[in-house]
Formats: C-alpha cells, sequence, structure tokens
C-alpha cells in the first residue's frame, strides 16, 4: 500500500523549519528527531532532507559530459612567446647561446648521426646540419626583428666570422693532408669567403631589423595619428611641463653629422658621391691591373692570380669593395630619405659603368662592353641601388627614432618641435562657424507649475523642434540642456535665418504641441568665430562661450548678434547697442520673426 505522505503533511511546520534552518544552518546538524518534535513533523520527512542537504557536492563533472578544451596549443604558444620575449632584452646572450646549441647540433649531426652525404672522408647528416642553421637563423631574425637594431646583425656576423674562421683555420694548421706552403692561402681564401658569407648575413640581418624598426614607426604613428582631442592635449601640457623643469641631457646631433665627410656630403652631396665612386674604381681597376687579382693570366700573363702578388690584391679589392659598401651606407643614411638615397645609388651605377670605360691595362671600352661584363657590372649596380635604398630608410628610421629619443631626454629643442606638431595638428581643422545659442525664458517657473511628467513630454518636444528648425538649414545640435540648445552653422545667413524661423514658428509650438500652462518664450544669441576643431570635440571654444553671453543680454521673443555677425549681413537689418559682450559690440534684429 502507497502512503500519500504530502496529504498527511503539516505545510505550515515545513515552512518554518526551512526558514528556522536558512537562518541557523548549524542546526541542520542537529538529531533529527529534536527537529521533528520542535516543529511537528514526522521523523522519516525530516531525514530524508537533512539528508539530502548534507550531502557532498560533486564539484567534478561527469567525465562523459565534461567538455573538451583544447586551448593548450594557445597557452603553450603565449608562454614560448614571453619567454623569447625575455630572453630578446639581452639579444647578444641569446644569439651567443644559439650558436652554441647549434655548433653542438652540427657535431652531433656530423659525428653521431650519419648520413649518405659525404664531406671528406666523414658520412654526416645534412638535413640536421641544415635545419639547427635554420632554426639558428629564424631565431636570430625574430630577435633581430624585436630589437631594431642594424648594429647587433653586423656584431653578431662579425662574431660568427671569428668563430667560423678561427675553428676551420685551426683544423686546416691540423690536417695531415694540407701541404704547410698551402696553409696559409687556404686559410686567407677561407677568410675572405667565410667574410663574404657573414656579410651577407649581416646584409640580410640588417634588413630584418630595418623592418622591424621601421613596423614600430609605422605602428607609433598609427597610434599617434589615433590620438583624440583630449590626448594631444595631455600631451602637450605633459611636454609643457617637462620643458619648464629643464633638461637631462642634450643631443641635439648626433655624432656623425659633425664629421667633416657628413659637412661636405651635406653642402655638395652629388659632387662627393660621384668623386667617391670615381676614385673607388679606379683604384680598384689599377690595383687589378698591378696584381693580377681577378685575373687568371696575372700581372706577367703566367703567375696567375693565385700568385702571392694576386692574393694581396684580392685581400686590397675585398676591403675596397667593404669601404664601397660603407660609402654608400653612409651617403643613404645620412640622406635620411628613400628617393634620394636611391638617386645616389643610380649615379654610383652611372659612375661603375662609366669609369669601366677608362682604358686602363685590360679594362677600356671592348672590354665594358662585353656582354658577360655588362651583365654583371648591372647585377652589382642594381645591388648597390637597392641596397642604397635601405641605408636611405635606416636614416630617415634612425633620425625619427633619434627624435624620440631626444624628446625623451628632454631636450629643449626636440620638445619643442614636437610641441609644435602638436599644435599644428590642434589647428587642422580650423574653421569658421556661426553659433546659435537658444533658451527657453522663465523655463524653471514653466517646470513649477506643471506636473513632473508634463514638463517632461513637452522640453522633449521642444529639443525636438528646435532641431527640426535648424536641420533644414545645415545647422548641427552640439548640445542641448532643458532649456535650450548650442547650434553650428557654416554661415552667418542660415545661422540668422533659423533664429527667425524659430522665433516665427514657436507660437504655432505652443499651440499645438506644448501641454504645459506656460508658453516657450525664446531668447537667441550669435556669434560667428574660427573654431580649431570639429566643435562637438572640444570641450570649451570662445564661439559658444561669446554666443552664451549673447544670448543672456537678448530680449524675451528678440535675437541678439555680435558685430561679427552683422558684418556679414546687410547692417540695416540690426540696431547697435551701447553695450558691449566679451569685447564684442552688441546689435539687436530689427524683425526676429520672418515676414
Amino acid at each position: 500500500m502507497v502512503i500519500d505522505q504530502a496529504a498527511e503533511l503539516p505545510i505550515d511546520g515545513a515552512r518554518a523549519m526551512l526558514n528556522h534552518l536558512r537562518q541557523f544552518p548549524t542546526d541542520a546538524t542537529r538529531p533529527p528527531d529534536e527537529l521533528a518534535e520542535q516543529f511537528n513533523l514526522p521523523l522519516a520527512f525530516v531525514q530524508n532532507i537533512l539528508t539530502n542537504a548534507n550531502r557532498p557536492v560533486n564539484r567534478e563533472e561527469p567525465v562523459l559530459t565534461r567538455p573538451i578544451h583544447f586551448d593548450w596549443p594557445a597557452r603553450t604558444y603565449t608562454r614560448i612567446k614571453a619567454t623569447f620575449a625575455r630572453l630578446s632584452l639581452q639579444p647578444v646572450s641569446l644569439i651567443l647561446a644559439t650558436n652554441i646549441v647549434t655548433l653542438l647540433l652540427v657535431l652531433y649531426f656530423g659525428r653521431v648521426v650519419p648520413s649518405t652525404a659525404k664531406i671528406g672522408d666523414v658520412r654526416v647528416d645534412l638535413v640536421g646540419i641544415c635545419s639547427a642553421f635554420f632554426l639558428a637563423m629564424v631565431i636570430h631574425s625574430v630577435c633581430f626583428y624585436r630589437n631594431r637594431r642594424i648594429l647587433l646583425p653586423l656584431q653578431t656576423s662579425f662574431i660568427n666570422w671569428a668563430f667560423i674562421t678561427g675553428a676551420l683555420s685551426v683544423g686546416v694548421l691540423l690536417s695531415p693532408n694540407t701541404p704547410p706552403q698551402g696553409a696559409a692561402m687556404t686559410i686567407v681564401y677561407l677568410m675572405i669567403g667565410i667574410f663574404m658569407l657573414c656579410a651577407g648575413l649581416a646584409a640580410v640581418g640588417a634588413i630584418i631589423a630595418l623592418l622591424g624598426s621601421w613596423g614600430y614607426e609605422r605602428a607609433m604613428e598609427k597610434r599617434e595619428l589615433q590620438f583624440s582631442r583630449q590626448d594631444l592635449l595631455e600631451r602637450y601640457f605633459e611636454l609643457q611641463s617637462r620643458l619648464e623643469r629643464g633638461t637631462r641631457g642634450q643631443r641635439v646631433y648626433h655624432w656623425l653629422e659633425q664629421t667633416t665627410f657628413s659637412r661636405w656630403f651635406r653642402r655638395w652631396p652629388v659632387p662627393v658621391v660621384v668623386t667617391f665612386w670615381l676614385l673607388i674604381q679606379v683604384t680598384s681597376m689599377v690595383v687589378s691591373t698591378i696584381t693580377g687579382a681577378g685575373d687568371s693570366r696575372g700581372p706577367s700573363g703566367t703567375t696567375g692570380a693565385f700568385s702571392p702578388l694576386g692574393v694581396a690584391g684580392t685581400i686590397f679589392l675585398v676591403g675596397l669593395l667593404a669601404v664601397e659598401l660603407i660609402g654608400l651606407s653612409l651617403f643613404g643614411f645620412l640622406s635620411r630619405s628613400i628617393p634620394r638615397a636611391l638617386g645616389y645609388g643610380v649615379i654610383s651605377m652611372v659612375v661603375t659603368f662609366g669609369a669601366s670605360l677608362i682604358p686602363i691595362g685590360r679594362y677600356g671600352v671592348e672590354h665594358a662592353l662585353r656582354p658577360e661584363n655588362l651583365i654583371a657590372t648591372f647585377f652589382f649596380s642594381a645591388l648597390l641601388v637597392i641596397f642604397s635604398g635601405f641605408a636611405g630608410l635606416a636614416g630617415e628610421l634612425n633620425f625619427r627614432a633619434s627624435l624620440r629619443g631626444n624628446v625623451d631626454r628632454n631636450d629643449p629643442a626636440s620638445i619643442m618641435a614636437e610641441m609644435l606638431r602638436i599644435q599644428w595638428r590642434l589647428s587642422e581643422d580650423k574653421q569658421n562657424v556661426c553659433v546659435l545659442v537658444v533658451d527657453a525664458a522663465k523655463s524653471s517657473r514653466m517646470k513649477a507649475e506643471a506636473d513632473a511628467l508634463d514638463a517632461e513630454y513637452s522640453f522633449r518636444l521642444y529639443q525636438e523642434w528646435i532641431a527640426e528648425q535648424c536641420a533644414g538649414l545645415g545647422g548641427k545640435v552640439h548640445s542641448t540642456a532643458g532649456d535650450g540648445a548650442v547650434v553650428s552653422f557654416s554661415t552667418c545667413e542660415s545661422a540668422f535665418a533659423a533664429a527667425r524661423r524659430m522665433q516665427t514658428d514657436v507660437h504655432r509650438f505652443n499651440r499645438e504641441d506644448n501641454i504645459l500652462s506656460l508658453p516657450f518664450q525664446l531668447r537667441i544669441g550669435l556669434h560667428h568665430g574660427a573654431v580649431t576643431a570639429q566643435i562637438d570635440e572640444v570641450e570649451f571654444t570662445e564661439v559658444i562661450d561669446i554666443a552664451a553671453h549673447v544670448e543672456g543680454r537678448a530680449m524675451v521673443g528678440g535675437i541678439a548678434v555680435t558685430n561679427d555677425v552683422v558684418a556679414c549681413l546687410d547692417a540695416s537689418l540690426f540696431i547697435p547697442l551701447a553695450e558691449e559682450v566679451d569685447g564684442k559690440q552688441l546689435f539687436l534684429a530689427r524683425n526676429p520673426t520672418e515676414d
């Protein structure tokens, strides 16, 4: 037999027990029989409640319904990125550590994990070695990009050159297969070859660093362009306070710009570039002719370029190439402009080809016009033009960075230049506007003598009516209050026409729309002047302030204007007053309503 406990259960007692346990939760640990006796409830019912209420809460979701999250790759990437960001703050240490790890991997893949590839008598795993080098280059490239310093890849390449050259030179000297007379020449050519390789890697690293600097500058410029007017004002007064406090240091000119070479280049850029390249090319041709460097026949036709004199000439020409790259870098760097730097590169191309036409040794017109020589000259010159363009980018970015650095160092000239730039930006949107300020006379009394909802309804319709009256004449409402509004117009004619229209149509509004016992009676003031931004973007402007003061002097039902407004309209429409507001003469409209 089933017993209907609900029919026998005292509902009032159950509710009383629940309220008691809610107020005194510790009583849930009391013996069930005490609670049953206190609230006159069945013992089994009370035991059931306490057993279910005191059961432990299983906060673990069931296995079958527990959601599976796949966000571990994102978390892992975030951790790796944060770790690399911390390590990249010390780039030299990171690069040295990467080089050591790469060396260990190369030794591992070269000795421990042999493959089918054979170098000399040793079988090596070329895939593993190339992967180790590629990983190191990726880490270095990211480090160069993040640090944005051109000097870093140059330092890294020099360290790599010295390290690799030293290791290989020791291997050559200790090798039993290399004769003593050939060891020195082998080491020399190893130094030259590895130098060229490291120079190429340095150029790539410098380009990556430049791209990082360019990306940073673009991001900073984009951020500055998104500054609001308030942000610009805060920045301006921050700079002003720093200027008043004095400087910590001054560095207006970079040391490079104080050198004699830089001064000559600033005064005569094209002659300096032409003279430099002509001297370099003629010197290269003379040395090549004397030493036989670059010519397999040698100067005597028998010794060849691998003679000691030819080796010396080759070393000299490599050094001369380094001078060419340094000079071209300086030209582009000092130009601070990519187009000008490219122009200097084109000049170097023309001078290089023109110098090859000079009959020195094997050089001359016939030598220069050979197809293979033309292709080589054009290819090399094109690389120089591209290199010069990157140097110009570096100079431009360095100039911008130096300006930011000078501002950070509180350099007076740089701070004042930045303040001037902000002033220009704040004045970019300068425009002349005519501001109309309208106000309802005795609005406090209108609200006090009316029901609150009636007043809210009528004044809401009143604000919408002002916007409708001005919109047809090009007016833009910028701020509203319960009593009136501030409206801007592009011309005084449209503002004055809107004021007359409102004073005319307000009688219809009071008859048809206003539900208050008192009518709306308007005072309107107009002033014309310049605003240094969009009028709705500024918290204060003198034009609005003067227009509000003029409105306060207007008669109820009238229109008051300043002499600046009268100067744009027919003066016969106004009556001059013998008073001024904020230094402006006041006038009243003879007929404030439309005919």
